[in-house]
């Protein structure tokens, strides 16, 4: 969906999508690394459970801080 985004964004920085583009792509490496310590190092349990809740986090603050600075800052 990210690199799907890239190919409907004509400018990036014009239509103040630059902030949420960063968060989603670090949500992404997080997921990342997440799935590749689980399959090299077996991360499980807490390890795991940090990881994922990192990563929904960014993600969040990419959507509601969005809102937020569009809502509120743009007026």
């Amino acid at each position: 969906a990210i690199l799907a985004g890239f190919i409907f964004v004509d400018d990036l920085f014009a239509q103040h999508l630059a902030h949420k583009t960063v968060l989603s792509i670090l949500a992404l490496l997080t997921f990342s690394a997440l799935l590749a310590g689980r399959k090299i190092y077996g991360w499980r349990g807490i390890t795991a459970s940090k990881w994922t809740l990192w990563g929904f986090s960014l993600l969040m603050l990419g959507f509601f801080g969005s809102k937020l600075v569009l809502e509120t800052i743009s007026k």
